[in-house]
């Protein structure tokens, strides 16, 4: 992994996946017209058509397992802008943004080549960015203003947009209160049965913690907003409510303090923000079992954001395989013998994984720890 250049470079306009047919209007519930593309195969898609892809191809050749643990690695947001307003890590190419859906058949198709390789790889991992919890009610960042999501458009994109341009009927849930989607429960369900041996994720929503995965098996890269560690020792805590209080971007202190009679530290947030360097525990771990991979299974994630983008890009480069579920083309992953996109949303891909490995998708189980301190007096 490499340090960002001062500025990301340009953006223009990247080839879309080819279609079978040509694009479909169909109305939205609100009235509004949305551009729907149906049919879509394996694109064979250039990567050099695209200005992100071209920039993460560059890097590949020098890139190697795990060297990028042994220093801290700032969080730098790929193919996006930096202008007049600062940086803007929402997608400026409107093509970027279309969302793509495959048919039933396609979809079979793509999901019976993902289990035989999954059957085929001695050391699978999943990789998963914000589009596995919007299902539970969280917004993504990159979801354009026409996405078919209920959550509505990302995060970065209504930013960009200004917040009058927020659709009406959005569905969001407050991530206290958002439970594990589908998604995350068969995540546990491939680890429980040994189908995956780790996850690494992108996500700050404290979900995958939430739905039964413990720390040894998997890595947030960029952070929990459930979670703060004492400066001192090192400790974590694991709160059920938001950890951050700062108003600076860059300071992570809160109120509160190490419980350790014998430490008393400091305890701050865990959350990365861009510029910022990622944890170098979570990160050795994600690059270690990078490194060992020959299969990576890419959820929600459009893979703009470095170093965790070149999780999947280093098992790539080891000769493994690469699926990605997402509804945005990937450019720098183009369908091949070794790689291949899937247009659906996670919670449909998930579904259809799990079937045909016959498996059944556990329900979410709410458990809480009630610790009780006794004390013996003279007279009891």
């Amino acid at each position: 992994a490499t340090k960002a250049p001062a500025k990301a470079p340009p953006t223009k306009p990247s080839e879309a996946p080819p279609t079978k047919a040509p694009p479909k209007e169909q109305p939205q519930q609100d009235g509004a017209k949305r551009e729907v593309v149906q049919d879509v195969p394996s694109p064979a898609v250039d990567p050099d058509d695209s200005p992100l892809a071209a920039e993460l191809k560059a890097k590949k050749s020098g890139l190697k397992p795990t060297e990028t643990v042994e220093r801290h690695i700032p969080v730098v947001g790929t193919g996006s802008k930096v202008g007049k307003g600062g940086f803007n890590p929402a997608i400026e190419d409107e093509e970027e943004k279309r969302e793509f859906f495959d048919n039933e058949q396609e979809l079979g198709r793509k999901l019976d080549r993902t289990v035989q390789w999954m059957k085929q790889s001695k050391h699978v991992i999943i990789f998963t960015g914000a589009g596995v919890s919007t299902s539970s009610g969280i917004p993504d960042f990159r979801s354009g203003m026409n996405t078919v999501l209920a959550t509505g458009p990302g995060v970065w994109e209504l930013r960009a947009h200004g917040e009058s341009a927020t659709p009406k009927g959005r569905r969001i849930v407050p991530i206290l209160r958002a439970l594990p989607s589908p998604t995350h429960m068969a995540i546990v369900k491939l680890h429980q049965e040994n189908k995956v041996a780790f996850t690494v994720s992108q996500n700050v929503d404290g979900l995958h913690r939430r739905s039964g995965l413990g720390p040894d098996q998997m890595s947030e890269l960029h952070g929990n907003t459930n979670l703060e560690t004492c400066q001192k020792c090192h400790h974590q805590y694991l709160r059920d409510f938001e950890t951050r209080e700062a108003f600076g971007v860059f300071d992570h202190r809160t109120s509160r303090l190490c419980d350790d009679p014998g430490c008393r530290g400091v305890l701050q947030d865990s959350i990365i923000n861009f510029g910022e360097n990622l944890p170098e525990g979570e990160l050795k771990k994600a690059f270690d079992h990078a490194g060992k991979a020959d299969m990576c299974i890419v959820l929600g994630s459009s893979l703009r954001v470095r170093p965790a983008c070149q999780v999947p890009e280093v098992v790539q480069v080891n000769g493994g395989k690469v699926v990605i579920c997402n509804l945005q083309n990937i450019p720098q992953f183009p369908s091949d013998n070794r790689t291949l996109q899937a247009y659906c949303k996670c919670d449909d891909f998930m579904a259809g994984l799990l079937q045909r490995l016959e498996l059944e998708i556990p329900s979410f189980v709410l458990k809480r720890r009630l610790r009780i301190s006794a004390k013996q007096t003279a007279e009891s």
